[in-house]
């Protein structure tokens, strides 16, 4: 789980709203068949199918959701995405 004790409110509701952003880019690139260009830590660049990287960026936004509920009832219902949506 991730660890969400010791920030701001304002520093949990940044992250969250980082991984929903990622999350939603990496769905709509998964949806048209794309890839995400990354540099792997010898610097060559990769290209990797985003639809290869969504049920992770899911479930690590679930896990950050679960380890600030003070930000997902800031959120609210509607910006709480999860596999379900």
């Amino acid at each position: 789980m991730v660890e969400m004790e010791g920030y701001s409110e304002e520093e949990k509701r940044l992250a969250v709203g980082i991984k929903l952003a990622r999350l939603r880019m990496l769905r709509e690139k998964a949806l048209h068949n794309r890839s995400i260009v990354v540099e792997d830590a010898e610097g060559n660049i990769k290209y990797i199918p985003a639809k290869d990287l969504v049920v992770d960026a899911e479930e690590e936004y679930s896990r950050l959701l679960e380890s600030a509920p003070s930000v997902k009832r800031i959120l609210g219902s509607g910006d709480t995405e999860t596999t379900e949506s």
